[in-house]
């Protein structure tokens, strides 16, 4: 039986994501497509250049390729990336 993968273990290179929250309020509705990712942080690229954001504590709002929007929980997300994605968190 195949076993589907929900929206915490997809890979996020390459997507849009939107700051919902974050205990920085300067990031809050930030948004930029994720070019990095460490265990604890993304970098995001904008008109600006780019940012580095912690994932904790915050929530985002990504947009997958297939154009469906979630809100993911920073503290779920904070794994090394390709742990998270064989894991399927």
């Amino acid at each position: 039986m195949a076993r589907t993968q929900g929206p915490y273990g997809r890979e996020l290179l390459g997507l849009d994501l939107k700051v919902h929250q974050h205990h920085d309020d300067g990031l809050v509705g930030r948004s930029g497509r994720v070019v990095d990712e460490t265990r604890e942080t993304l970098l995001l690229s904008d008109d600006q250049g780019g940012f580095r954001v912690t994932k904790r504590p915050g929530t985002f709002e990504v947009t997958f390729l297939d154009g469906e929007r979630k809100l993911l929980t920073g503290s779920r997300l904070a794994f090394r990336p390709q742990d998270r994605v064989k894991r399927g968190a």
